[in-house]
């Protein structure tokens, strides 16, 4: 099972746990096809920081991470995209959201290739940069 995500707006495709490509020892979330898939997400009263590992097995990665305040899929807005460097390699992405309202995460895929998604890391920002709070969270995946 892949709860608490469930697919939502799709042409084709599907989403599945996957223990063969995975970031840190957990398994991952592996999407293929073009669709979304969504979760409902708590969200802090304020400011907060939120990030994941991405990795794609294409030579462009072609996926999104958006949040939105409702299930409507035209409230939502895209806070994370990958990059070319996601070809067989984990990135890790992040960013701090102004917006307090978030109900609902979707991990978006519009490739015929396999994205990948692991290690969703979301706390509120109290203060600190996105700087500070990626070397924070790096440091914990360190050896």
């Amino acid at each position: 099972s892949y709860a608490p995500w469930s697919l939502c707006d799709f042409e084709s495709g599907s989403a599945e746990i996957v223990s063969d490509v995975k970031h840190s020892g957990s398994n991952s979330l592996s999407v293929t096809g073009s669709l979304y898939v969504q979760a409902p997400i708590k969200t802090p009263n304020s400011n907060f920081y939120i990030g994941c590992f991405m990795r794609t097995n294409v030579d462009c990665f072609n996926g999104a991470l958006q949040i939105s305040p409702t299930q409507d899929i035209n409230d939502r807005y895209t806070v994370l995209e990958g990059g070319m460097d996601m070809r067989d390699n984990w990135v890790y992405v992040s960013k701090i959201v102004e917006n307090d309202e978030e109900q609902f995460i979707y991990l978006g895929n519009n490739t015929n290739g396999v994205n990948y998604w692991d290690d969703f890391f979301m706390c509120e920002s109290d203060g600190y940069s996105k700087e500070q709070l990626d070397e924070y969270v790096l440091s914990l995946y360190e050896e």
